[in-house]
Formats: structure tokens, sequence, C-alpha cells
């Protein structure tokens, strides 16, 4: 979204209703959805592989922070990934290996390479449901 250039919400508002205009054409404007959830991400740079467990682990160390409280996920092990939920903000911060959660899940599930580039295919687009 940055691009290099400066984050504003008219620029956010702007894109999503380009997306919705480019999904629905004119039966759906932006106004007709109801904002349920926004997640934001970013991709931390650790160098190489064997250091992302090794970030984690430094994270889980911080503990307690006030007003958050830990929270877990059946698929996000200890060595995977560190949670935590706003007490009453309604905030979660997760930091995980993608990667290592990807590819535990895939191994788990008996996902060879060629059915997991059929899912990443079927999977590609934008998906918006207006509100009721």
């Amino acid at each position: 979204m940055r691009d290099g250039g400066e984050f504003t919400s008219s620029k956010l508002i702007h894109k999503l209703e380009r997306c919705v205009h480019d999904y629905f054409g004119s039966k759906y404007n932006l106004n007709d959805f109801n904002l349920k959830r926004m997640i934001l991400m970013a991709d931390i740079d650790v160098n190489n592989r064997e250091k992302v467990s090794a970030y984690i682990k430094v994270l889980k160390r911080i503990g307690k922070v006030k007003g958050f409280s830990p929270l877990s996920y059946d698929c996000l092990d200890d060595d995977s990934g560190f949670c935590l939920e706003g007490n009453s903000n309604g905030i979660q911060f997760l930091i995980y290996d993608l990667k290592g959660l990807l590819t535990g899940q895939c191994r788990k599930n008996g996902t060879d390479h060629k059915k997991m580039k059929s899912i990443i295919k079927n999977s590609e687009g934008i998906d918006l449901t207006p509100a009721q």
C-alpha cells in the first residue's frame, strides 16, 4: 500500500472503491459494505530462515504487556508464533513464521507442491461480501 509513498486514508478508500467497482461493476459501491475487521500486516526481513524462530523467541521474552493477554491458536505451536490479544481494545498482535506454518500445514494435510499451486491459482482475487 505504501510503495515508498505516504500512506493516507484517502488513498486506501480510493483503492477500495476501485476494487469494489472492478469486482462488482455498478451493482455495489463502497458504502454498501460494513467494515468488520481490518488487518495491518508487515513482513519483517531477518536476513535468513534460520533467524526467524530466534526472532520469535526474543519477542516471546517480552512476556506480559499491559492491557494484553496471551492468545493461542491450534495451528501455531510455541516455535512458530507468538500472539497477544487486547483485553478491551479488540486488537490482536500476532507474529509468526508464515512459511514454516504453511509448510507444516501442507505436510500435515498431505498437500503436495502440485496441489498447492492449484490452491493458490484458485484463491487469487478479492472476496467481498455486501452488507446485509
